[in-house]
């Protein structure tokens, strides 16, 4: 069985950009909404903000960034593991993620912060959902915040990013969405 890509951020998110509107800032002005049927339109209006670039561990301690799949559509999903409409929209994803072939990326970015045992709880997770696609953890939402900034302040749970080939942030999918959604926004993204 093939064993979920889970990963840790490294170095407190390496070369990830700072925002400079307060983090306090932020998250007051954030809007936490369930499910969400808007779908914003990152462009073409305007030119597309680039997806901040990270680092991450593999669970093999090879070291990614975001910027390797540059001329490859990234699914970058935001989500929980005590979100129930983030667990309704996994299995579509992990299909898009198995069938995607090597044109589409899936990341998941957790938000989970369980102090001591985060890294286990979402690993237990991984393996009870069969997630294979590579989980980041983000339990100090600091690339969280990077992406809120980019989508004008809004936050929900589960959030879904679809980047370009070009690196850009083409689509932000707020809410659980079905695989063939999400599917039509990676194809509109190119």
């Amino acid at each position: 069985m093939k064993q979920a890509g889970f990963c840790i951020i490294a170095f407190m998110l390496l070369g990830c950009q700072q925002s400079t509107q307060p983090q306090s800032k932020m998250f007051a002005d954030a809007k936490h909404a369930g499910n969400i049927s808007t779908i914003y339109e990152i462009g073409p209006h305007n030119d597309p903000p680039p997806a901040t670039d990270f680092a991450w561990l593999d669970s093999t301690g090879k070291v990614h960034w975001l910027s390797e799949y540059k001329g490859r559509t990234v699914v970058l999903n935001i989500w929980a593991s005590w979100c129930s409409n983030c667990i309704t929209e996994m299995p579509g994803l992990q299909n898009i993620a198995q069938n995607g072939g090597d044109s589409i990326v899936v990341i998941g970015i957790s938000n989970d912060n369980q102090r001591s045992n985060t890294f286990e709880t979402i690993q237990a997770f991984t393996k009870a959902y069969k997630i294979t696609y590579q989980v980041v953890i983000d339990s100090m939402l600091l690339l969280t915040s990077d992406y809120i900034a980019a989508s004008n302040g809004l936050y929900s749970i589960p959030e879904t990013f679809i980047i370009g080939k070009d690196g850009a942030i083409k689509f932000l999918l707020p809410g659980d969405h079905p695989e063939a959604t999400i599917k039509s926004y990676i194809d509109k993204a190119n």
